[in-house]
């Protein structure tokens, strides 16, 4: 079983599970983890025990954090020593709507690799790609 984490600074781990489950139409089963004003790293490092410890040993557990070397993701590496512990940065919705669309059809090592795909498809300039398929409609 693949069990899935978001953890950002501020709030946005939180909102984009919410933005997520209002695309999906659904409540979904995604830990968020916060970095935030009030949250220790002490905190962040519970709520991982627990959930590692709610996982059977054969389960992977993906963390998608927000920035490489940000302070959250730094405290999420401390779990690499688990196996089951993967960890992808640079959150996005992309990333989090392949994953949770594909989690049930692929291995992890494919679903991350889509994840990582989607994720960098899912980042462009939008007035540049309108501008090439105007030029493309021109030529046909």
């Amino acid at each position: 079983m693949k069990h899935f984490i978001v953890a950002t600074h501020g709030y946005f781990s939180r909102e984009i599970i919410n933005s997520a489950a209002l695309i999906l139409g659904g409540g979904l089963d995604i830990l968020s983890l916060c970095m935030c004003e009030t949250t220790t790293g002490d905190d962040i490092r519970a709520a991982l025990w627990q959930k590692l410890d709610s996982c059977a040993p054969d389960d992977d557990v993906i963390i998608m954090a927000d920035v490489l070397g940000g302070s959250i993701c730094t405290l999420c590496s401390e779990f690499m020593a688990d196996p089951r512990v993967h960890i992808i940065t640079g959150v996005n919705m992309p990333m989090l709507l392949t994953v949770l669309g594909m989690q049930e059809f692929m291995d992890t090592k494919s679903l991350i690799e889509e994840c990582l795909r989607s994720a960098r498809e899912g980042v462009c300039y939008v007035n540049q790609l309108s501008s090439q398929a105007a030029g493309e409609d021109e030529l046909l």
